[in-house]
């Protein structure tokens, strides 16, 4: 498996922290967006992150096509277009991953609210 990871720390924390990304929080839960025209495995990864996400705060993610909130985005490029519009808008680089199996890319940044988990099959 390949992969680079922009996000170098987690921390959880039961106060918010300016800059982080809420899963949680007195507001509401974090949106997941997956595309229903993806991979029937990326369908299940996003349902498995929702689950743990739940087990960690009591609340389950709620799913969406486009997100409108703080989103985790998970997909595969060219099958999600809601992550291709994000990766061409912000000129994220995908070079690394294209055409390997089972690479994937952690943006750790605040784009409008939205932090990407980017797969390419």
């Amino acid at each position: 498996m390949a992969g680079i990871c922009e996000a170098q720390f987690l921390k959880i924390s039961e106060t918010p922290i300016e800059g982080y990304f809420p899963l949680s929080t007195t507001k509401g839960v974090t949106e997941i967006c997956y595309s229903d025209n993806d991979f029937e495995v990326v369908k299940i990864a996003a349902n498995l992150l929702s689950s743990d996400i739940e087990s960690i705060t009591g609340r389950r993610p709620v799913r969406v096509n486009t997100p409108k909130n703080p989103a985790i985005i998970v997909g595969t490029l060219g099958k999600n277009p809601v992550l291709d519009k994000l990766i061409k808008k912000y000129r994220l680089d995908t070079e690394s991953i294209a055409g390997k199996w089972e690479s994937f890319i952690i943006v750790g940044r605040n784009f409008g609210k939205i932090n990407f988990f980017i797969s390419k099959n």
